[in-house]
């Protein structure tokens, strides 16, 4: 019992770490892959704003989770799963989830991170804009 118990305990801490982590590296701008023109800014204090052509287009509040549901849709929970809600700051019914399928660095200096909207199965990569 006391194994089950510890056991218990490292995965919560694991998770965790895990989530933690992912708010750290989630945070400056990142650039659309697919659409140069599109990018979101993830802030310290849990605002995302999406910029379009240079203009911002609207500011989100967001949370990382490894919870389900997400935008009222159940999704697959695990140890490794990990999911970003965005909900409109104007609107809090309108949402975006995504499922993170990770950061990454695609070169030496370049980072990246791949997100799946929940409500469509094509991922999107995003390239970190480094100042």
């Amino acid at each position: 019992m006391r194994f089950l118990v510890a056991l218990l305990l490292f995965f919560s801490m694991v998770l965790g770490a895990l989530a933690q982590d992912e708010r750290n590296l989630i945070l400056g701008s990142w650039v659309s892959e697919e659409d140069s023109n599109w990018k979101m800014v993830f802030t310290k204090d849990n605002i995302c704003n999406w910029y379009y052509e240079g203009e911002l287009s609207s500011s989100y509040t967001y949370a990382i989770s490894n919870t389900s549901p997400q935008c009222d849709q159940e999704v697959y929970i695990s140890e490794l799963t990990s999911y970003l809600s965005l909900t409109d700051v104007s609107d809090s019914t309108d949402q975006y989830c995504y499922e993170i399928y990770g950061f990454s660095e695609v070169t030496p200096g370049r980072k990246a991170v791949s997100l799946r909207w929940i409500r469509r199965g094509k991922p999107m990569l995003f390239i970190k804009e480094e100042l």
